[in-house]
């Protein structure tokens, strides 16, 4: 029975002295080339990502190739692995660095392999790799610990600002106390697991792509820390609080420094301020495990990596004929390569043409199961795709999300491409199969599509975008008037001001301005009906309903834009079933900050 789902959260401490987070793990050295591998994090985390730091030196004078080869799975489960590739060319006489994420086994692989492990409730997630070099190659591997005294870390730290990074996604309890290591149980009750895990590291070490905290809910830093980050860093923060994050800053002292540029201490009420899907907050963390964990438990888990919310589970998937064709085909072999073949086609001194006969007969039947299945499932397959786009408003951001599900039958090329640094997550539904994934940069491959299968995935990534409404005047003889920069047309346009009233146009189009119509709280809530009545429902439901929360934002369905729907498999005939945009206003005179 699956428990309720709880959190994981990460920490850096910069008051008490700690192992430095980031540790080397693999090295190459001799007189031609020198290459090391350093984890940036000291725990591997569930439903997210690996970063790692590869440094590669060329001591020669010609280009060299290398490649980082690893492969992620749920206590080495066979239905969770994740393989990783990537490829480097150092030029000659040169030293460079790279950061990769190497993935991580979902969170419903999670739940789907949990408590398979030796301490029956703790399972361990395993990063295996290589880094290959032109003539040698060094492995490593990763754990998962879980190995973590958290509570006495957080009560020691309390108000001293030492707590800098706190995440957490949807997870059963798969923590053990330190203890049980140490006394070596092999049992542990589900009321004495943790339900967080501590990944100590430094700001210095947090990665400038967004992915790098996927499924984190709530991160934590000082003011100091906050200012240190360089612009790429503090970007991939801010993208991952539009994705559903939580920032918590400990105090007000970050809005008078260089801090979050895009955001003023006018819009926090009560020391929050909603922001995308997530929210920045400001206030001290103190109590220990109980108020955090309480805290956390507010917000809810991070919304994007919940199959109950981003899978396309409402898709209308018929269930595949019957398997009566196949034993008709079985049946047929037994008696055609026994029998028939012994006594007919290979009777008494013609015994030797069984040497024949035995690989047409399988050659024969396998050729009709392959026709039956051609004829049965089709080629190819159907499916249908959602799209949303969060705009950061004068961030200069947008983060982009593409849900979908499909039915498909017989494929025969399943590689497929994605944005650069996209998140791809793989939702299970009752009738798939979860097999290897294969992830190479931008590429996918192995079983993130399979024959005759049910699929449900996400895509999510970031991009630069000037795409934004602009609030031309408000107040004045209480007319509100808007401008658009957003590529296509937004139908309908609803939009909340800072004093929570709503306003509404029918549509607003790219270099269009006009004044909106007040509307109450009940034709909002129509129009949210309406625009969650296709298969992503819950996906546009909670995408709406935290965009809302905050102040100043808009929300509408984007209409002939100029940005086709990603393509996945391209032998799967996809419908486009909506494309919900929201975001902050910007209020003119402040797009340039």
């Amino acid at each position: 029975m699956i428990r309720k789902f709880l959190s994981l959260l990460v920490f850096v401490a910069s008051v008490v002295p700690f192992a430095a987070a980031q540790s080397q793990i693999a090295k190459i050295d001799n007189e031609e080339l020198s290459g090391t591998v350093s984890r940036l994090y000291d725990e591997v985390v569930m439903g997210g990502y690996l970063p790692l730091q590869v440094r590669l030196q060329n001591k020669t004078d010609r280009p060299q190739k290398w490649g980082l080869v690893a492969s992620s799975s749920i206590d080495e489960n066979r239905g969770s692995v994740l393989d990783f590739s990537r490829q480097f060319e150092v030029p000659a006489k040169a030293m460079e660095t790279f950061v990769v994420l190497v993935p991580t086994p979902s969170l419903v692989d999670f739940e789907a392999v949990r408590n398979q492990g030796y301490y029956y409730g703790y399972s361990s997630v395993t990063v295996r790799g290589r880094l290959v070099g032109p003539n040698e190659e060094r492995t490593f591997n990763c754990y998962s610990s879980g190995k973590t005294d958290f509570d006495s870390l957080l009560s020691s730290l309390s108000g001293r600002n030492g707590v800098d990074i706190v995440g957490y996604g949807k997870q059963v309890k798969p923590f053990l106390p330190e203890r049980y290591f140490e006394e070596s149980k092999g049992y542990v009750p589900p009321h004495e697991r943790y339900e967080i895990q501590l990944v100590e590291l430094q700001p210095t070490t947090m990665v400038a792509d967004w992915r790098g905290y996927w499924g984190f809910g709530l991160i934590v830093l000082s003011t100091n820390e906050l200012v240190s980050l360089n612009p790429l860093q503090l970007q991939a923060l801010m993208n991952w609080v539009r994705a559903g994050g939580v920032l918590t800053l400990p105090d007000w002292s970050w809005s008078s420094r260089k801090g979050i540029q895009e955001l003023e201490r006018d819009d926090f009420e009560r020391g929050v301020c909603f922001y995308g899907l997530g929210r920045v907050q400001v206030g001290p963390i103190a109590g220990g495990y109980s108020f955090v964990a309480n805290e956390v438990g507010k917000e809810g888990s991070f919304p994007l990596n919940k199959q109950s919310v981003s899978g396309v589970l409402g898709y209308a998937f018929e269930e595949f004929a019957s398997a009566g064709g196949y034993y008709v085909v079985l049946m047929c072999f037994i008696v055609l390569v026994g029998p028939v073949n012994l006594m007919v086609f290979c009777r008494g001194r013609r015994r030797y043409r069984i040497f024949l006969t035995t690989p047409l007969i399988v050659v024969a039947c396998l050729t009709l199961i392959g026709l039956y299945s051609l004829l049965r499932d089709g080629v190819g397959g159907e499916g249908e795709r959602f799209r949303m786009s969060v705009f950061g408003g004068e961030a200069n951001q947008a983060l982009r999300i593409q849900s979908q599900g499909s039915q498909v039958g017989m494929i025969f090329d399943r590689s497929f491409e994605v944005p650069g640094k996209a998140h791809v997550e793989r939702f299970f539904i009752p009738g798939g199969s979860r097999k290897r994934f294969e992830v190479e940069e931008g590429a996918r491959g192995g079983d993130w599509f399979v024959s005759r299968s049910k699929n449900s995935h996400l895509i999510a990534w970031t991009e630069s975008s000037r795409e934004q409404i602009r609030l031309e005047s408000s107040g004045a003889g209480g007319a509100v008037v808007v401008s658009s920069r957003v590529k296509g047309t937004l139908e309908p346009f609803v939009f909340k001001d800072k004093d929570e009233r709503y306003w509404y146009a029918e549509s607003l189009s790219l270099g269009e301005t006009k004044t909106l119509v007040p509307i109450d709280a009940q034709e909002v809530k129509g129009h949210r009906t309406q625009l969650a009545a296709g298969k992503a429902a819950k996906l546009y439901a909670k995408m709406m309903e935290r965009q809302l929360r905050g102040k100043q934002v808009f929300f509408g369905e984007l209409k002939n834009g100029p940005t086709p729907a990603w393509d996945t498999l391209g032998s799967v005939a996809w419908e486009d079933g909506g494309h919900l945009a929201l975001g902050r206003v910007v209020v003119s005179g402040k797009e340039g900050k």
